[in-house]
């Protein structure tokens, strides 16, 4: 199963390198954007599965908030970020994960696949096909 990923990054070169390593693992990014106060309303638009979110953003409102909105929003998310608290910022915001910047795409791509392999999506799946059937 591929995931729809969302990915919240104001830096337009990173969330291309992103993208590309995590379409060419299979997943499907489903939209980029710049911008923490539109992620919820994007990621319901385009029914993504997951948002990759960079906590420090330019628009004022920071990733952090932008993740719990999603969260609410049954939309799970990994923080992305340089900042020495990452790991505390995850959990607060009830992150399934988090990598630490700077990194690498691929690395990125391959922690996507992690998480997805280790997370709730493929029994989701199968009840849901089981259920259609």
């Amino acid at each position: 199963m591929a995931l729809r990923i969302l990915i919240v990054e104001d830096d337009a070169l990173t969330a291309a390198a992103f993208a590309a390593a995590l379409n060419d693992a299979g997943h499907q990014v489903v939209a980029i954007t710049e911008n923490g106060s539109a992620a919820p309303v994007k990621a319901g638009r385009v029914h993504a599965d997951l948002a990759l979110v960079d906590i420090t953003l330019r628009d004022g409102r920071t990733g952090l908030a932008a993740a719990r909105a999603l969260h609410e929003d049954h939309v799970e998310t990994v923080l992305i970020s340089g900042d020495a608290n990452l790991r505390a910022k995850a959990e607060s915001v009830q992150a399934l994960g988090y990598i630490a910047k700077p990194a690498d795409a691929n690395a990125v791509a391959r922690a996507v696949s992690n998480i997805e392999r280790h997370h709730a999506w493929a029994a989701r799946q199968s009840r849901v096909s089981v259920q259609e059937a």
